[in-house]
């Protein structure tokens, strides 16, 4: 056995001298572990721990398509997995579990029919689908190993700029609709929680009460309730709560506030807490039971459930079909008049190939491509994280089998960076880029909050229903796993700039997802590029202001494209 010579530590105790290895395990436990807080707290020093196992784990976001089939449900870690940021994976899962206990009672109970359970999945998919992108994007915030962009994502939480995650409402459902079929105000959202005397005991509402129904209100119940309404309530087991000196006293004033600043009279709260609906004036309180009652044995599917006939989407003259590149093999959709006027390229943005209203009317006057990204949409064929450099010379190699000659690029969302790598790669063969609502470039600063709950079907995209979103969801959740983002995108920009390719940038005044500041990140980035806002657009322009859409895209097309080609 040979022993190391002994050396003196700052603290006097005598120590073997630490060898060239041991040192080396100091650096690494320096880099994983906060030395100071061990030292502090224990006496210990870096150099006198050996690091003897180091694990770099791999999480998954995924979701299920739907969570019933028949009288099997699923729940938690088998309905939606999500990264340990946010720490909402119990948390998804209880909401779950209460979300189809009250259900199944109901149901069991002979109290309820069975399209009860039937809403049971669409309303949590809703619900945990933007739960699990920002617990995503949470995770990519804090792990994120480049210097320069780590301090800048510093410097911008530290700025108090960031904004506060909201409380997730439901968006579909249980929940009481209008004659329009939108929801009633406040459905959806939280009930309050406070303090109240009852009697001589006197806690939070919920724990004198119980589990169930609460109506809540200000005015005594049974004098604009039929006999009928009544034994409804009593039949459910709805905890009535009047509020007053002589009922329930509100110790806090939390439900009188709640009330007041909303115009209420009266809200019904179902067991998991989340409002059904709500009433204005006393003489609504018969309305509002009749709703619940309605809910409770509705036959007919919602206009939410996955087993109404879908609506017809666009792209019905588009045709599929797939092209090579590198080990990949891509799938594409393409469709264009006897003699077009041009060729353009399509790049989805994270949900994959998707046709539009926009693209239908293109393809009336130019051949339009749409090509998937390998691991984007449906396609599960990528193994390996993917950086969207590599993405854009695979559609490069792809676009090479598909087009000859010259071609503009439309890409959206996160397929703007795709767009520019893949322009950098073959400058020569494209005459524009039309950045629509683009990812990239883009600041921490240009993003809003991710969306809470599934957004109101737009009139322009009646077959975006709560299902084809959750299903849009859980392709975004398996192409995150594989791609790592470029929202910078300097290298492929530096490319475009110096070859003199046009550039269109657009983005919705309406975007949810991105905010008006990207056009001056846009300008810097791009300064002999054009922006232009589109007045009432959200973040898929192409469906929700396709007149406009289309306008800006034939307007590009024929002047700056043309006259950028012919200098060139």
């Amino acid at each position: 056995m040979t022993t190391s010579p002994a050396w003196a530590s700052s603290e006097g105790v005598i120590m073997p001298k630490p060898s060239e290895t041991d040192v080396q395990h100091a650096t690494r436990f320096r880099r994983y572990v906060p030395a100071p807080f061990l030292r502090d707290k224990t006496g210990i020093e870096a150099q006198s721990v050996r690091i003897t196992r180091h694990v770099t784990y791999r999480f998954r976001s995924e979701i299920a398509d739907r969570m019933r089939v028949g009288n099997v449900f699923l729940g938690g870690d088998a309905a939606h997995l999500m990264t340990p940021s946010g720490a909402q994976g119990s948390c998804s899962a209880m909401r779950d579990a209460i979300n189809l206990a009250w259900r199944l009672d109901l149901v069991l109970d002979g109290r309820a029919s069975d399209s009860v359970l039937d809403t049971y999945g669409p309303e949590r998919l809703a619900h945990v689908a933007p739960i699990i992108q920002a617990s995503l994007m949470g995770w990519a915030l804090a792990a994120e190993t480049d210097p320069d962009k780590a301090a800048a994502r510093d410097a911008f939480l530290c700025s108090g700029e960031g904004p506060l995650p909201s409380a997730s409402s439901l968006t579909t459902g249980f929940l009481r609709d209008t004659p329009e079929g939108g929801l009633a105000p406040l459905a959806g959202s939280l009930s309050p929680q406070g303090r109240v005397r009852i009697g001589e005991r006197s806690g939070l509402l919920d724990d004198l009460v119980g589990f169930g129904f609460q109506l809540v209100s200000r005015v005594p119940v049974a004098e604009s309730l039929t006999p009928a309404h009544t034994s409804l309530l009593e039949r459910l087991g709805v905890h009535v709560v009047v509020l007053g000196p002589d009922h329930v006293e509100d110790v806090d004033g939390t439900y009188r506030s709640f009330l007041d600043e909303n115009g209420l009279v009266a809200y019904l709260s179902r067991p998991d807490f989340y409002l059904f609906g709500t009433a204005a004036r006393a003489e609504d309180l018969p309305a509002l039971i009749d709703a619940l009652a309605a809910a409770l044995t509705r036959t007919e599917p919602a206009a939410y459930s996955a087993t109404q006939p879908p609506v017809p989407q666009p792209g019905a003259a588009f045709t599929r079909a797939t092209v090579p590149a590198g080990e990949f093999t891509l799938h594409y959709a393409e469709a264009a008049r006897a003699a077009p006027l041009g060729t353009i390229v399509s790049l989805p943005g994270s949900a994959g190939l998707e046709m539009s209203t926009a693209k239908d009317r293109l393809a009336e006057r130019y051949r339009v491509v749409e090509i998937n990204p390998p691991g984007w949409g449906d396609q599960t064929d990528v193994s390996r994280p993917m950086p969207q450099s590599e993405i854009g010379a695979l559609l490069a190699e792809a676009i090479g089998h598909l087009v000859e000659g010259p071609f503009v690029l439309l890409a959206t969302s996160m397929g703007g960076a795709n767009a520019l790598h893949m322009a950098a790669r073959i400058p020569d063969r494209v005459q524009g880029i039309i950045l629509e609502a683009s990812m990239a470039p883009s600041r921490p600063e240009d993003r809003y909050p991710l969306p809470t709950g599934t957004p109101a079907i737009h009139p322009n995209k009646p077959w975006a229903t709560p299902a084809y979103v959750a299903h849009q969801m859980a392709n975004r959740m398996r192409m995150i796993q594989q791609t790592t983002p470029d929202l910078d995108a300097t290298e492929a920009i530096a490319v475009v700039r110096e070859r003199g390719i046009p550039v269109l940038g657009l983005l919705g005044t309406d975007d949810e997802v991105l905010k008006p500041s990207l056009e001056e990140t846009f300008r810097t980035a791009l300064p002999e590029g054009e922006f232009r806002l589109v007045p009432g657009g959200r973040h898929d322009l192409q469906n929700t202001t396709p007149e406009e859409f289309v306008d800006l895209v034939e307007t590009f097309v024929t002047d700056p494209v043309r006259s950028a080609t012919s200098n060139r």
